[in-house]
């Protein structure tokens, strides 16, 4: 008897994940008020670019629904790979509307690109949406040249990484099937 579930092979188990780049989903995105929204060249992003946001002044705060679709029903592990930079504001995170991540600092003294961890989601064919809306500014984030409190962000990703189904029967020991 078996003591071990069989796994599928493991090209079959260890997917890649697949990347959405940000500034492909320039048309896709809608800000709250408008602000500024384009995709900005670099050489530190993963296509070369990002979808860099520059929100206007406002009463509220302000937000940017990026749009994306997934390719086909199932269990997905979320990463977005967010911009941090000096002059990068707090934002918190929702994926269709439901909050994943209350805060997050994207000022850093440096340009970097880190993936920020948003969970595994059941997600359904077609459209999706991650809203990122502007909490507080850090206090050392300031546009350079301005002064000014520094509320900016980017998206340079989305990763998505299906979570295969894995199916797994449980074999009685040797000495219980011989009973």
């Amino acid at each position: 008897a078996k003591r071990f579930a069989e796994l599928p092979p493991a090209p079959e188990r260890l997917k890649l994940a697949t990347r959405i780049e940000g500034e492909a989903l320039l048309e896709k995105t809608v800000c709250e008020p408008a602000g500024g929204l384009e995709a900005q060249k670099g050489g530190g992003y993963s296509g070369g670019a990002q979808l860099f946001y520059h929100p206007a002044t406002s009463e509220t705060p302000p937000v940017m629904h990026v749009s994306f679709d997934v390719e086909s029903a199932g269990r997905y592990v979320l990463k977005a790979r967010l911009t941090r930079s000096w002059d990068y504001g707090v934002y918190s995170i929702a994926l269709d509307g439901k909050t994943l991540v209350d805060e997050v600092d994207l000022y850093a003294p440096e340009i970097a690109v880190k993936a920020q961890k948003l969970g595994e989601h059941t997600l359904a064919k077609g459209a999706h949406k991650l809203t990122f809306t502007y909490v507080r500014s850090n206090l050392e984030s300031k546009v350079r040249g301005s002064g000014e409190t520094g509320r900016y962000m980017a998206l340079d990703a989305i990763d998505l990484r299906k979570v295969p189904a894995v199916s797994v029967s449980i074999q009685p020991a040797a000495k219980e099937a011989a009973k």
